[in-house]
């Protein structure tokens, strides 16, 4: 469920959130404060937290167009007051206390943890790979960020919010709190960031560090990917008002080098090469193709590693499509066996993420491979897919199809008028034409193909002249049809509509002047279906330079009886939706 972004209003000061109920009887709230991500995002707000049943608030740090550490922006701390007073309105909202209130955070965001939490009293606080001197931080590794938060980018500001987190510690007298902190060696941060303020935080009662010592973690960002485990089950446990002890301990495991190396070797001599794809975009007569691609025990620790290029192979030749490496820690967890390698350029993708270009491949049907350097010369695997995958792009005349799963991978160019249907119903509900744009839109069942669901197919609009197609995707229109106009008992049928994207048109200002013929094809369930023709589009050229473009429709013995959706409906619709998201934004500005 997309949760909605609420606003709350202190002072001068917005801050902008997302909150989630708990679940049972549980009474607790977690706060999630945000790392170094993209600014509009928030952290922890997909998989991990899903199955947590503790209430849930998360708070994006964006204030000014900038990240702030939820502290300040020119030396003017009321983001900070801000902060705070949402998190207390949440837990007066809900019937909680602070003892009922875990502030955790990674990064960034566990700095934010750390000096909130302690400042202002909350009991619970859990922290990964924190900063606990911003000043000297930023100001080395996050200028921008530094010269947003400053007033003058001054040594003296650096010292005052270097000081912000000791002088909690050193202020706050009662030291009975639950803090968690998770670092390791290997954080090039580690020495300067954690290793001072851990004296400090020992005063706490139940101070927990735990510091990772494995040969996953290698740099900063993997601190927390790798404690992802513990920590939710601390947070789970936090959630229940049963916090765990660990006191100080180590966790991970390096193995000797040898012994790593020789782990290694016995998956290189065994040959195995995975090659997955992962996800594949469409764009004007492009494929976006994207994966992983590396043989094992190989690794790929930098983007000139194992060079791969993509084939599509058919009977009448092959097709070469270069690839780029592109970074990606999580990968050398993800496919980790026995001993560490490091496969963060293992993942792949077109030169500068543009495509291929599929407009001049003839048709036919190809497998997709992948080829890859080895030692013993070029390697060409079955390109597969852990879950099916199934994209397609209209091109001109013709579809272009992909499919893939475990089995392999194959790609499909056709005609895009496709076969006539023993039985369908069609019926032109509603056309019109404003200058160049051509909006159509009505019902298009084919018996045998059903419509249980908006993505069970995809239509195309077709304007043919005597030489030449061209096509134009359509979406659903969100229109519903009769769910068995055959009469066949338990057939479904009901998102059998086709219209113009957002009912704006498509345009035809590309298309020479002459009389097109207008029909729809409709792909589904494998097999590409056309309708008779509809209507006759025509576009003239008038003596001043311009164009006039009409439509005539023409008598469809084959009218499926749906009424079409009223512009008056659709627009009170519309109100509608705008309304009630207008009130839940208004709710969460005064909450």
């Amino acid at each position: 469920m997309t949760l909605q972004e609420l606003e709350f209003r202190h002072g001068g000061t917005t801050v902008l959130y997302k909150r989630r109920k708990a679940k049972l009887d549980r009474r607790h709230l977690i706060v999630m404060f945000a790392g170094i991500r993209p600014i509009d995002s928030y952290e922890f707000d997909g998989r991990a937290s899903r199955n947590s049943q503790s209430h849930w608030l998360w708070i994006k740090d964006k204030f000014h167009g900038q990240f702030a550490y939820y502290l300040c922006h020119g030396m003017d701390f009321s983001i900070e007051v801000a902060v705070v007073k949402l998190i207390e309105a949440e837990l007066d909202r809900l019937g909680l206390t602070k003892d009922q209130c875990t502030l955790a955070g990674f990064s960034k965001g566990g700095f934010a943890a750390l000096y909130l939490g302690i400042k202002y009293g909350f009991k619970n606080i859990l922290a990964s790979a924190p900063q606990l001197f911003i000043g000297s931080h930023t100001r080395r590794h996050r200028p921008v960020i530094f010269d947003h938060m400053t007033l003058e980018g001054s040594s003296g500001e650096q010292q005052v919010l270097d000081e912000l987190l000791p002088e909690a510690i050193v202020a706050d007298t009662d030291k009975n709190r639950n803090i968690y902190l998770f670092s390791a060696l290997e954080d090039q941060f580690h020495a300067e960031q954690i290793v001072p303020g851990l004296p400090l935080l020992s005063e706490y009662a139940n101070f927990n560090y735990i510091e990772t010592h494995s040969d996953l973690v290698n740099e900063h960002s993997d601190v927390t990917r790798y404690n992802l485990p513990l920590i939710l089950s601390t947070l789970y446990a936090l959630t229940e008002n049963v916090p765990p002890h660990f006191g100080v301990m180590r966790n991970g495991q390096r193995l000797a080098p040898q012994l790593a190396a020789d782990m290694l070797a016995d998956q290189q001599a065994a040959g195995e090469v995975v090659a997955n794809l992962v996800s594949c975009r469409t764009g004007p007569e492009r494929l976006f193709p994207a994966g992983v691609a590396f043989p094992k025990g190989h690794g790929v620790g930098h983007p000139s590693a194992v060079p791969a290029q993509l084939l599509l192979t058919s009977a009448a030749g092959s097709f070469a499509y270069a690839l780029e490496r592109t970074s990606n820690r999580s990968l050398y967890f993800k496919y980790f066996e026995d001993a560490f390698a490091d496969y963060r350029y293992a993942q792949f993708r077109t030169p500068r993420d543009a495509g291929i270009d599929v407009s001049g491949l003839p048709e036919g049907l190809y497998d997709l491979e992948l080829e890859m350097d080895s030692e013993d010369g070029p390697v060409r695997v079955p390109c597969t897919a852990a879950d099916r995958l199934e994209a397609e792009v209209n091109c001109g005349p013709h579809l272009i199809r992909l499919r893939s799963d475990s089995t392999g991978s194959r790609v499909d160019k056709r005609p895009i008028t496709g076969t006539t249907a023993a039985q369908y119903e069609i019926a032109l509900n509603r056309t019109w034409v404003r200058g160049n744009l051509l909006h159509v839109e009505g019902p298009f069942a084919v018996r045998g193909v059903e419509m249980p669901d908006w993505g069970s197919g995809l239509y195309y609009l077709l304007l043919s002249d005597s030489t030449r197609t061209y096509s134009f995707r359509l979406g659903t229109g969100r229109v519903k049809v009769p769910a068995d106009p055959f009469g066949d008992g338990l057939s479904d049928y009901t998102h059998a509509y086709f219209a113009t994207n957002k009912f704006a048109g498509v345009d035809t200002s590309q298309l020479p002047a002459g009389d097109y013929r207008l029909t729809i094809s409709l792909s589904a369930a494998g097999a590409i279906v056309s309708s008779h023709a509809l209507a006759t589009l025509r576009i003239r050229a008038t003596s001043e330079g311009g164009r006039t473009v009409t439509v005539e429709r023409r008598d469809s013995s084959k009218r499926l009886p749906v009424p079409a959706v009223s512009a008056g409906r659709r627009i009170v619709r519309s109100l509608r939706r705008r309304a009630r998201r207008r009130m839940v934004a208004r709710r969460g500005r005064f909450s």
